[in-house]
């Protein structure tokens, strides 16, 4: 990823502070990164775009913090820790990303351009967790894991507790709810 798309989306998510997602302009965040119209039309055509993007470079930090890791044979303990690490790395953009996802009530567009990125971020989190997702079960697992997931993001959005210490409890809860399935199916 390079510097200048960076740029633009910590921009982006820095004017989400402060701004509904619905409310920004492409010229804000041009002015915000200190960069020309040209310069951004080479990495994004719109707002969609630089989350999209955003979301990308959250994965690939995840992904390399998850590879130092030795994960074990313990599939739960896995995704406790896959989802943690996910939630650690997002938490300087809590507020940010609570936009976003607030705006997905009013803007169904966003939504359906979400959606492929979203479950790719899913299916990630499954896979660095050991998790299969090749059987004939794979897109089930993925859907509950995807529900079980937005249910501890909007969790997450309210926690405001050391080290996401409330995040880690209903996550280990939820966790245990679909055990038997997504985890003990492997």
């Amino acid at each position: 990823m390079k510097k200048k798309e960076v740029i633009i989306q910590d921009s982006f998510m820095n004017i989400l502070l402060h701004k509904k997602f619905k409310d920004v302009e492409i010229y804000e965040i041009i002015k915000k990164a200190k960069i020309k119209l040209k310069e951004f039309n080479i990495f994004y055509q719109n707002k969609e775009q630089i989350v999209i993007s955003f979301f990308t470079r959250i994965d690939l930090m995840m992904e390399k913090k998850i590879k130092k890791l030795s994960l074990g044979k313990n599939i739960k303990d896995n995704l406790f820790e896959v989802c943690m690490t996910r939630f650690e790395i997002l938490d300087q953009y809590k507020a940010s990303i609570n936009n976003i996802y607030s705006s997905l009530k009013t803007q169904p567009n966003l939504a359906i351009n979400l959606y492929e990125s979203f479950f790719k971020t899913m299916k990630l989190i499954l896979n660095l967790s050991l998790i299969n997702t090749k059987p004939i079960k794979a897109h089930i697992k993925l859907i509950i894991f995807s529900l079980v997931y937005l249910s501890i993001l909007n969790e997450w959005f309210k926690d405001f507790s050391f080290n996401n210490e409330k995040t880690m409890a209903i996550l280990d809860t939820r966790l245990s709810l679909i055990e038997s399935f997504i985890i003990k199916a492997n």
